[in-house]
């Protein structure tokens, strides 16, 4: 939110042996911002391997619009004027801290952050192969996925 606040100089002007005074006032503005309240309801949806898209509720009061930041194994951080962002360019299987800070319509004025942490989904593994069949068991091997991958469930 924006507020002007004038302040009046006055200038008192004195003219010796002729018995008069004068004010004269000179105004001087002053443009301020306050910090936007904190979004609410920051939620992480349609997770993929490199992206995920972020959504929130408004806060009260003013927002110019909204920084949008995610750190992990890459850092990425930009600014929109939605109540929901997609993040891309991740790294398929990692851990991001996922911030929205609301910003105030001159563009520099920032509230407080609101995060959550959320995982992208890992790649498929490369060149399965299947070894060694027998009426009771076979072997499987395969090359590890970009990005990074916990562990591996075999259905």
């Amino acid at each position: 939110m924006f507020y002007l606040i004038l302040i009046l100089l006055i200038n008192l002007h004195l003219s010796f042996g002729q018995g008069t005074t004068a004010a004269t006032p000179n105004q001087m503005a002053l443009l301020t911002t306050t910090e936007p309240e904190r979004i609410a309801n920051l939620t992480a949806n349609n997770i993929s391997t490199t992206s995920i898209v972020l959504t929130w509720s408004a806060p009260f009061g003013n927002a110019g619009g909204y920084k949008v930041e995610a750190t992990g194994p890459t850092f990425t951080n930009f600014t929109v004027n939605t109540l929901s962002a997609k993040v891309s360019g991740l790294v398929p299987g990692s851990n991001y801290t996922l911030s929205v800070i609301a910003v105030a319509a001159d563009n520099v004025t920032e509230g407080a952050p609101v995060t959550i942490s959320a995982f992208t989904n890992p790649n498929s593994v490369n060149n399965l192969t299947v070894m060694n069949i027998s009426t009771t068991s076979l072997a499987l091997t395969w090359s590890a996925p970009f990005g990074n991958a916990g562990g591996y469930r075999v259905e």
